[in-house]
């Protein structure tokens, strides 16, 4: 005699078999799908990122530039490039520790072409 198949269908519940429907057990799928999601996001953004060979709008060019003087002059104290606003003299960087994300020495090779200008020098004053 054959051992009855269990109903599938069923849940336990505090030890007793509940009638529920296939509907109301949620399902789940494959446990690597919230893996290609996330790789397939990372993949198009990467494309979008180093397709486009410029930056998409001025914050995005103004936080870059900033972390590369950062590199090359050290925290900014001013900001000379600007001579005729208040932080000429009057600098404080808000986001400095987004800014030291950008600042890395090896950064240069990474970025689009079109960032790869050289960053201003200071103006002198003569």
């Amino acid at each position: 005699m054959k051992a009855p198949r269990p109903n599938r269908n069923r849940a336990s519940v505090g030890g007793k078999l509940s009638s529920a429907s296939s509907a109301d057990v949620p399902r789940r799928g494959p446990w690597w799908t919230p893996v290609a999601w996330v790789a397939l996001f990372l993949g198009l953004t990467s494309l979008l990122h180093w397709t486009i060979p410029y930056p998409v709008d001025d914050d995005t060019a103004y936080h870059f530039t900033v972390g590369q003087l950062i590199s090359r002059h050290g925290i900014l104290r001013s900001f000379p490039w600007t001579p005729l606003t208040w932080q000429f003299d009057h600098y404080a960087d808000k986001e400095l520790l987004f800014h030291l994300l950008f600042a890395p020495a090896g950064w240069d090779s990474l970025r689009p072409s079109a960032w790869s200008a050289p960053s201003p020098e200071p103006p002198s004053s003569a």
